[in-house]
């Protein structure tokens, strides 16, 4: 058998700091006022993992366990005035932001080997809190005052989840591949404050297929349909209205009773080896989703009265497909082994019936295209590398209920 543990701590500071200067009219008229904002940013990560193999009978025992922590700190100061030299700059807001994520997960599984199947089931255990907490505090004569927390802005969010699963390898020679699967997903959720509570059960059965065809060493064609669960993000399940996001002149208000997104996938694509180290590809792929999850901008303005209230919604079922082309290889034809370029490229496309107009949109703030290029060159004496990169992506689009 075999043991194995790792683990990790990461440790960030960041200071983030915008000053804003308002004029009266357009050109450049007379000064009015300044806004300082500064935040004083603290992350922490702690991540450990235990897990092994062990023979038993016929097949492999395995288990495994893993604990890891994510700490936030930051704090927000806003000073105003109205003299172009700052000389009157005061106080005028101070928000403590909070946050603790603990993970506890563990798992058991037991394979064997029969012929050309591999047999593999287990079960998975997961269990997630966060305690959270944006705090606003009062400003007395510009010195900071008591915690005035506005209702649901101190909350704990704890989901517990259960995972059995089966899974099937066939292998009839050696240019065909068959992966089966099955896993039962059964997940409880609750979000607490000042507000109340707000529980959710959900229980899904998770099937996937997958096939791989290698008609020769170089080439390889893959084909899969699976269903897939995607979880709310706990920052869209705060029962409180966060000021500035999703951006700045926008606020969002947290919605505790989300529903899973789930969705039916299929991809069909084509590999290509070039030489030792190059490859080429394309994925076709499908999408049905339900429930699906997007930020709606509402009706209501936002506290600087310049931007909307978002709030996080499953407005329904919709669907998404497009296409991947992925190219890298090493210039060894050119005499430069060291360097790679690559080039990815999707182009995608989206249907959702709007859920205020009644008719068919792409999903908010989708792109049409997305792409990446560059290169990468190793230094092998140096034991480093280099490169750039070129990111683009088309626009996209959102609606909003006015009245």
């Amino acid at each position: 058998g075999k043991l194995r543990a790792s683990g990790l701590i990461v440790n960030t500071k960041r200071d983030e700091d915008e000053t804003s200067l308002t004029y009266n009219e357009l050109p450049r008229g007379d000064f009015d006022e300044f806004e300082i904002q500064a935040e004083r940013i603290k992350q922490k990560t702690y991540a450990l993992d235990l897990d092994g193999e062990f023979d038993a009978g016929p097949g492999t025992l395995g288990l495994d366990l893993n604990w890891s922590r994510y700490k936030e700190d930051t704090k927000t100061s806003v000073d105003v005035g109205e003299e172009a030299d700052f000389s009157d700059r005061e106080l005028d807001e101070y928000v403590d932001l909070d946050i603790k994520d603990t993970e506890w997960g563990a798992g058991a599984f037991y394979k064997f080997k029969a012929g050309a199947a591999d047999l593999k089931f287990g079960v998975d255990f997961l269990k997630k809190t966060r305690d959270g907490s944006e705090v606003e505090f009062d400003i007395d004569d510009g010195v900071v005052g008591d915690p005035d927390p506005a209702p649901g802005a101190v909350y704990t969010v704890e989901e517990r989840r259960i995972d059995p699963y089966v899974r099937l390898t066939l292998e009839p020679n050696d240019m065909w591949t068959f992966d089966a699967g099955l896993r039962y997903e059964t997940a409880k959720r609750d979000v607490t404050s000042d507000l109340g509570k707000v529980s959710k059960d959900s229980d899904e059965l998770n099937p996937s297929l997958h096939a791989t065809f290698k008609p020769t060493d170089v080439d390889q064609f893959r084909a899969s349909v699976a269903r897939t669960v995607r979880r709310p993000d706990f920052d869209l399940l705060a029962p409180y209205l966060a000021e500035e996001e999703p951006t700045d002149d926008d606020d969002l208000q947290g919605n505790p009773a989300l529903d899973n997104e789930t969705a039916w996938g299929l991809d069909v694509g084509y590999e290509r080896r070039l030489g030792a180290r190059g490859v080429v590809g394309i994925n076709f792929f499908y999408r049905d989703i339900k429930d699906l999850i997007e930020l709606v901008a509402t009706s209501e303005v936002s506290s600087s009265g310049l931007g909307r209230v978002y709030e996080p919604r499953n407005v329904g079922s919709g669907k998404t497909w497009g296409v991947e082309l992925d190219f890298s290889t090493p210039l060894d034809v050119v005499g430069l082994p060291n360097t790679g370029l690559f080039f990815n490229y999707t182009w995608l496309d989206s249907e959702v019936k709007d859920p205020f107009t009644g008719k068919n949109r792409p999903f908010t703030n989708q792109p049409s295209y997305v792409y990446n290029i560059g290169f990468v060159h190793t230094v092998p004496t140096w034991n480093a590398s280099f490169g750039a990169s070129l990111y683009d992506r088309d626009m996209g689009f959102e609606t909003g209920l006015d009245e």
